[in-house]
């Protein structure tokens, strides 16, 4: 990338970096030569690398060698996620400034220092990993997650957030994600925004697939595109065992039924209440046979009070020429309650 191809910040964004300089400028001074780090998260960010050996991964996948490698990519990786939690709303060219704040050979290795890590230097350890593939590259880390704490997921979770950003949206030459307005989950429709899209188990709630994407598509869209492409290719190549795919309404659609089917994966998921099949098994509740049906969803808890969700087995039925085995849950808590249906493609 040439000089004239950089990305310049706009006045707010310097304004704003300026005062983040002053205050690492101020801390700095007042513990200079005193030996004294505020380290919050940081020992159990860089602990939790070592443990789960991700540095070493990140080094055998991603990383170069050479004479010329002062720091290895794994170590400028683990840099980059100790500053994204303590100090989240820095640009790369304050990294150097973060780095005089914290113990940084004691966290990252012998002989990294902050003139060790510039911006260039953070730029091509970025590119490596995008050419390396930013999902593949999660997806066999969390492989590594689950392993090394012996667990193994059966049942995933997909939902999407969104991030607003204050700043005119631009495209970039190699860059799919397109800041845009969309729908927004942080009550700022007003901005334009990104989307991140996540996998989590639905035991342990770790992740373990993630993406991010254009601000303007929406669930429906990239739903679909995980499951007709990084399900098959990515995530059940590192969790064979997945058994089931579990998300919200989004999920009920005839193409993503269709593919999962495909796919071989179960789906639970919600009816949205426009549609018929829906509707029938809300009418299910105006008759009293029915209503005579109704089981508690779970089981009594250890302390012996029992939950208020009440269930009825709605049948198979056709959906566009899949078959969804459909259950009507409903709350009985409520003084006018509300039914919601809930459905097993399979």
């Amino acid at each position: 990338m040439s000089e004239s191809d950089k990305v310049k910040p706009d006045s707010s964004q310097e304004s704003t970096e300026d005062g983040i300089n002053s205050v690492l400028k101020k801390a700095r001074e007042a513990g200079r030569g005193k030996g004294n780090y505020l380290l919050g998260n940081l020992a159990l960010v860089a602990g939790t690398f070592d443990y789960l050996g991700f540095e070493s991964m990140i080094n055998d996948l991603v990383g170069k060698v050479g004479s010329r490698v002062k720091v290895n990519i794994g170590a400028l990786v683990k840099l980059l996620c100790m500053q994204m939690l303590n100090a989240p709303h820095e640009a790369l060219w304050n990294t150097e400034l973060f780095m005089e704040e914290i113990p940084s050979e004691a966290l990252l290795g012998k002989g990294i220092t902050p003139d060790a890590v510039n911006r260039t230097v953070l730029a091509r350890m970025l590119d490596d990993v995008f050419s390396f593939g930013t999902e593949k590259l999660f997806v066999t880390l969390a492989r590594q997650v689950f392993t090394k704490l012996g667990l193994e997921p059966h049942e995933v979770h997909i939902d999407s957030t969104s991030f607003h950003y204050h700043g005119q949206s631009r495209k970039e030459d190699g860059c799919e994600i397109i800041l845009k307005k969309g729908y927004s989950r942080d009550l700022h429709p007003e901005l334009n925004q990104a989307i991140s899209l996540m996998l989590v188990d639905g035991s342990s709630r770790i992740p373990l697939w993630g993406k991010n994407i254009s601000g303007n598509i929406n669930d429906n869209t990239s739903f679909l595109d995980m499951v007709a492409n990084s399900l098959p290719k990515l995530i059940k190549e590192q969790f064979a065992s997945l058994k089931y795919l579990v998300g919200d309404s989004a999920l009920c659609t005839d193409p993503i039924l269709k593919e999962a089917a495909k796919q071989k994966i179960p789906v639970i998921t919600r009816l949205p209440d426009k549609l018929d099949l829906a509707k029938d098994c809300y009418a299910l509740l105006d008759k009293e046979e029915y209503r005579q049906k109704l089981k508690r969803v779970y089981e009594p808890k250890p302390d012996g009070e029992e939950d208020e969700n009440f269930g009825l087995w709605c049948g198979v039925q056709d959906y566009n020429g899949t078959k969804l085995k459909l259950l009507l849950n409903k709350e009985l808590r409520n003084a006018q309650p509300q039914g919601r249906n809930s459905k097993k493609a399979r």
